[in-house]
């Protein structure tokens, strides 16, 4: 997988611990709104210093190509350019989906200088808008894939989570041949996710009873698969 990938008006950028004050802020501004639909977290998690151990922790998954999570940034007119001449100087933006983390570690020192210096130039000071994340990329413990999204509650109804996970669903069902499920879990209520994972052609399965602990009880989640035809 590459650790950048651009859409018609997003950045979609693979984390490193330079962005965890941004992460950081992206949580703290959602949590009361992000706390309605996931588990509840410590206060600890909004930190930047939690931020930057996770990001290094997501930096491993998706160099062993067991999970990755991308972050959304919108694009300015310029990006297309700078990010392309800063890609063609480097020729490090692409891993491949069968290395694995113990054959990887010149390749992470890469990706942590590559990744800075993308950082700097281009996302300095730019707000993130939401993530989307794949889990169990290759299926480790015999867990399915799961997919999962966020998106900023001043940046919804504009279109951004579909153009983002459409265009990652592609990339990550074309480079992972084995994977032939990707699972995900919503609360009834959410409309909103319903409508994307509904026009993300994915297929309800089933009711998941007390499948996840939210505000502190224990709910009910409807479940959903995108299953390879």
């Amino acid at each position: 997988m590459n650790l950048r990938y651009e859409t018609k008006r997003l950045i979609l950028a693979a984390g490193n611990d330079s962005m965890a004050g941004a992460v950081a802020d992206y949580l703290t501004r959602n949590r009361e709104d992000f706390s309605r639909y996931d588990v509840e977290m410590s206060d600890e998690y909004y930190t930047a210093d939690y931020q930057a151990r996770a990001l290094k922790a997501e930096l491993h998954l998706l160099l062993r190509s067991a999970g990755c999570r991308f972050y959304l940034f919108l694009k300015k007119p310029s990006d297309d350019i700078r990010l392309s001449e800063l890609r063609a100087s480097a020729g490090i933006d692409s891993f491949s989906g069968t290395d694995t983390f113990g054959a990887s570690r010149q390749k992470e020192e890469l990706y942590n200088k590559y990744a800075s210096e993308l950082s700097r130039i281009s996302l300095d000071k730019r707000r993130i808008i939401g993530n989307i994340s794949f889990a169990y990329l290759n299926g480790e413990d015999g867990h399915q894939c799961t997919l999962g999204y966020k998106i900023d509650s001043d940046y919804r109804r504009r279109g951004y989570a579909y153009e983002a996970a459409s265009f990652l669903l592609d990339i990550v069902t074309s480079e992972f041949s084995g994977i032939n499920l990707i699972e995900a879990d919503i609360l009834p209520e959410n409309r909103a996710s319903l409508a994307l994972i509904k026009k993300l052609k994915f297929e309800y399965t089933g009711l998941k009873r007390s499948g996840h602990n939210i505000a502190g009880m224990d709910r009910d989640n409807l479940k959903f698969a995108w299953i390879r035809s």
